[in-house]
């Protein structure tokens, strides 16, 4: 008899597979938010905010319904092709590679982006950055944030133009100043705020995108800026490199989100 061993990575790959994901949505929804901190000075954000989330996250109810409604009323639309640069990639998952995805597919569950929304409304930002828009969907929650506090403002980089249309829509909806730049970051450079307090990365999860983008967000960061990496076990290879950025000294304080987002704070002299 042969035995088959399955790879953490392989695994999820069969489970995004075979289970609808609007059954994963109620489990992963169901299950409560945990934080694992591998470090945080104590003059950061992240060792004197981040366990007052469990205290004074906010409900935001009418701006979430509102969010819930769009996100019900963009899964119905159905799946649309996948931006072009997905073309030739190496090595990327199975499990991943349909020529077209549906907003259910690619957007940030109820759980976490609410969890966003309380990162918005802790850190009061003036400038967020988001590459990679999908349907909108993690925007909305970004600017349910910049809504609560009344000030700050919204950029989006979404490389396909039929999902950017819809990300636009579904973004201003909750945010006017919310914008959606049509183009990868990396082209659009010029649009983006000179100066940036919150980045969300969560384009193509691999080294290769991920790092060049965070380089480039790091050049326009503030000191204390937070970095959001969406799909940090997206792959052995995404994971590995999220282990070594937990080690860059460049960041005061590294946690992770129920093992699936990573947050890096920026060391206020770096």
């Amino acid at each position: 008899m042969r035995l088959y061993s399955l790879s953490k990575h392989r695994f999820k790959g069969l489970i995004r597979k075979f289970i609808p994901s609007t059954v994963r949505d109620k489990i992963q929804n169901s299950v409560p938010i945990k934080f694992e901190v591998h470090h945080a000075s104590p003059d950061t954000w992240t060792a004197n905010h981040l366990p007052k989330f469990f205290v004074d996250a906010p409900e935001f109810s009418e701006t979430f319904a509102h969010i819930d409604e769009q996100t019900r009323k963009t899964a119905k639309m159905g799946a649309h092709p996948l931006w072009e640069g997905y073309e030739g990639l190496k090595d990327y998952p199975a499990a991943t590679t349909a020529s077209s995805r549906d907003a259910q597919q690619v957007s940030t569950k109820q759980k976490t982006g609410r969890f966003f929304s309380w990162l918005v409304n802790s850190l009061k930002p003036k400038e967020i950055v988001e590459i990679g828009g999908a349907y909108g969907v993690s925007g909305m929650y970004w600017c349910a944030g910049l809504k609560a506090n009344g000030t700050g403002n919204f950029t989006s980089f979404e490389p396909n133009e039929v999902w950017g249309k819809i990300a636009e829509a579904n973004i201003q909806s909750v945010l006017e100043r919310g914008r959606l730049v049509t183009g990868p970051f990396e082209e659009n450079q010029d649009k983006a705020p000179s100066e940036i307090d919150l980045a969300f990365i969560d384009a193509i999860h691999t080294p290769e995108f991920v790092e060049p983008q965070l380089n480039l967000v790091l050049e326009r960061a503030n000191p204390g800026a937070l970095i959001v990496l969406d799909d940090i076990e997206f792959s052995k290879p995404m994971l590995d490199y999220w282990k070594d950025l937990r080690k860059d000294p460049r960041f005061a304080a590294a946690f992770e989100l129920t093992s699936r987002v990573g947050v890096l704070e920026l060391a206020k002299h770096h």
